[in-house]
């Protein structure tokens, strides 16, 4: 499934699957650097009811990845990526990304 998303994304968005969170068009107020050399981007998109929609972009090592991720309270409701990290990883991250 997550290779359906991948290829689907990035012929949409006609970007490479691997992208640095710049690449991927986020302003450099919506990034943080973190002193492990990670980089997070990300833009809240819109909100309907307790949903929360944000696009988000992962940078660290060479791992990048891309996600639309719908939060409701601070409970993942749905997610989508493409990138190079794991599926578990992208889901993990997902979960971990709207507790906070």
């Amino acid at each position: 499934m997550k290779t359906l998303i991948k290829v689907a994304l990035t012929a949409a968005v006609g970007l490479a699957a691997f992208v640095s969170p710049a690449e991927a068009g986020f302003r450099e107020d919506q990034c943080r650097q973190y002193p492990d050399g990670g980089v997070v981007c990300m833009d809240m998109t819109g909100r309907k009811g307790p949903l929360n929609y944000w696009e988000v972009g992962y940078d660290k090592n060479g791992t990048t990845e891309y996600f639309e991720i719908t939060c409701t309270n601070k409970s993942l409701y749905e997610w989508s990526s493409y990138g190079n990290m794991s599926e578990a990883g992208a889901e993990a991250y997902a979960y971990r990304f709207c507790s906070l």
